[in-house]
């Protein structure tokens, strides 16, 4: 009866180490689900500032055309776009023709 009882009671230590290992595993995963959704929206924000910016060249995937800031509220100027617009940042060139003029 005593090997009975012992065997229960590290049968049940296992299910409660499992239990405990299984709920913490669940609370880290919750915790990088929580960082990661902060992340986004940061970069989000910073990807909204930067769309807003006057004078900062933005680029439109869609037609690759490239224009100055901030972004109009109907897209791109020529295929009035808005979900496919970037900041140019890629672009390192020394004169750069935005909009027919000259950006250096």
């Amino acid at each position: 009866m005593a090997l009975v009882i012992e065997a229960l009671f590290s049968f049940g230590l296992l299910v409660g180490a499992v239990w405990a290992v299984s709920l913490w595993r669940s609370a880290a995963h919750d915790r990088a689900v929580a960082a990661e959704a902060q992340e986004q929206a940061e970069r989000e924000a910073a990807l909204e500032s930067a769309l807003a910016t006057p004078g900062r060249r933005l680029h439109c995937m869609n037609c690759d055309h490239r224009f100055t800031g901030p972004l109009p509220e109907s897209g791109c100027p020529n295929c009035h776009l808005a979900t496919l617009i970037v900041p140019d940042d890629s672009r390192q060139t020394e004169n750069h023709v935005v909009n027919g003029r000259s950006m250096e």
